[in-house]
């Protein structure tokens, strides 16, 4: 019996508590982590995904825009719009608000990236240190639908995105839009089978 405690307790499914006895864990959703599978897929090469300048040009930033990145009402930023294809076809629209510093290159950086690894990375650059990603449920507006060669109504799915220097200092902001079909959470809960792949477990 001590054995099959202990056993228990190294796979996390009881915990012991002294002078109480042996307690079966709960599922603790909150503590679950979701995983983009289908988006870190790709990131592979057999995916095809190229990326499409539509606009790029100085901007005086709002409200919304100092507060996201950290910087003066009304200072200048760099707007940028893309449009990331998959085999030839459109699959996201991203919009973005850089900083600007002609001391960093951060502009050139996210004007050469062209693919879809290197905008979720944060260019790729040395100045990014890290990063935040939120997912949303949205409706596609009138511009994202016809980019996206969808109709409307449509929902789709928003992934804003911060990046932060090695001062933590924001460096871009912004989000994709896709088809709701294009992102997928995917989790766990309760016990893992070290044993079972991710394709093997049920849907």
């Amino acid at each position: 019996v001590r054995r099959a405690i202990n056993l228990l307790a190294a796979q996390d499914v009881v915990a012991t508590a002294q002078g109480r006895g042996v307690f079966v864990k709960e599922v603790e959703l909150g503590s679950a982590a979701f995983y983009l599978y289908d988006l870190k897929e790709l990131f592979s090469e057999e995916a095809g995904a190229a990326v499409k300048i539509l606009e790029a040009r100085f901007v005086n930033a709002d409200a919304r825009v100092a507060r996201k990145l950290q910087i003066g009402l009304g200072s200048r930023a760099i707007y940028i719009r893309r449009l990331l294809l998959l085999h030839g076809e459109p699959a996201f629209y991203h919009r973005g608000y850089l900083i600007y510093d002609p001391a960093r290159p951060v502009i050139e950086a996210e004007l050469e990236v062209t693919d879809l690894k290197g905008l979720l990375q944060g260019s790729g650059s040395a100045l990014i240190k890290s990063g935040e990603l939120y997912l949303e449920a949205t409706l596609l507006n009138e511009e994202e639908a016809r980019l996206l060669r969808l109709k409307r109504p449509a929902a789709g799915m928003l992934l804003e995105h911060i990046f932060y220097d090695f001062d933590d200092r924001p460096v871009s902001w912004g989000w994709f839009v896709a088809s709701s079909q294009r992102l997928r959470l995917q989790t766990r809960i309760g016990i893992e089978y070290a044993n079972e792949t991710r394709d093997e477990r049920p849907r």
